[in-house]
């Protein structure tokens, strides 16, 4: 069986994803597993960091059977979804090692990193706070 999972979300909720992940770095690793997608990324002096997570609830439909890591540069992502309106919805799916968007007749395929050599976050820093 080959690792696929497909995906529809509105396009505002990427558009804004997107947006953050821009602040912090160029590319990111993307986590669809079946309690949704996650993503974990830190900038590259790595101060800044941010833990998202899309919860399958927030897509119109979705459809991930099992975990699969994507590499992504986000601007490529951008680009595509830059001209869609906040009534347009986009199509993710992966399959058979291409990772494409579709929104409004458009199809693109999204060239993928080697996550081999992108900065992974595992886990999260736990820090002990008292507030007065």
């Amino acid at each position: 069986m080959t690792e696929s999972f497909t995906a529809t979300i509105d396009v505002q909720p990427v558009k804004t994803l997107l947006s953050i992940l821009s602040k912090l770095s160029e590319e990111a690793i993307y986590t669809w597993t079946p309690e949704g997608l996650r993503i974990r990324v830190v900038c590259a002096h790595r101060f800044k960091l941010a833990d998202i997570w899309l919860k399958p609830e927030a897509f119109r439909e979705y459809n991930c059977p099992e975990t699969i890591k994507l590499g992504v540069v986000n601007e490529r992502l951008k680009d595509i979804v830059k001209t869609l309106t906040t009534k347009d919805t986009v199509d993710f799916s992966y399959e058979d090692g291409k990772f494409v968007l579709e929104s409004k007749g458009l199809r693109r395929v999204v060239k993928l990193l080697r996550l081999e050599y992108m900065n992974e976050v595992d886990s999260l820093p736990q820090f002990s706070y008292s507030y007065s």
